[in-house]
């Protein structure tokens, strides 16, 4: 009587493939669905950096400034009582929408009532052409997300 300890080649070879199959499913669905989380996190972590300088200008009573660079993932927080700049990321691998910040100018800065120098927006994009912007209202210092959801371009 022979004893059957273990699978023949031929059920690895099925088993490898069967499991290939499904992970290539599964796997771009989980990509973008991590991406997409990147992209929300980065846009919610940019309008709540906004405020934050915001309400320091107005707790401090001095201008606070956000610097953001082209083509970069950082921009900076710049501390006009101390003069200190302290560096802040989005999320990889998201980055501004067009390699740009979509504002007259790459600094926001708010005065000691909070209002900004300037409006436009900040969209940034997942590698899958996903937007989300934060909006900056003139004057007021009005801070939003745009209202609508991410939208894929093209």
């Amino acid at each position: 009587m022979k004893k059957d300890n273990g699978f023949t080649l031929l059920e690895l070879v099925i088993a490898i493939f069967l499991f290939g199959v499904g992970l290539s499913i599964v796997l771009p669905s989980f990509v973008s669905a991590k991406d997409h989380a990147a992209l929300e996190t980065s846009a919610w972590q940019i309008v709540s950096d906004l405020r934050t300088q915001q309400m320091l200008a107005q707790t401090k009573q001095v201008y606070q400034e956000i610097r953001f660079l082209p083509y970069s993932e950082t921009y900076y927080f710049y501390d006009g009582s101390n003069g200190h700049f302290t560096p802040r990321s989005i999320s990889s691998p998201i980055f501004y929408f067009e390699g740009i910040v979509h504002l007259p100018s790459s600094t926001v800065r708010f005065n000691p009532l909070g209002n900004v120098n300037e409006g436009g927006q900040i969209i940034i994009q997942d590698p899958e052409g996903a937007i989300r912007n934060a909006v900056l209202y003139l004057q007021y210092g009005d801070i939003r997300m745009s209202s609508s959801p991410v939208v894929n371009q093209g």
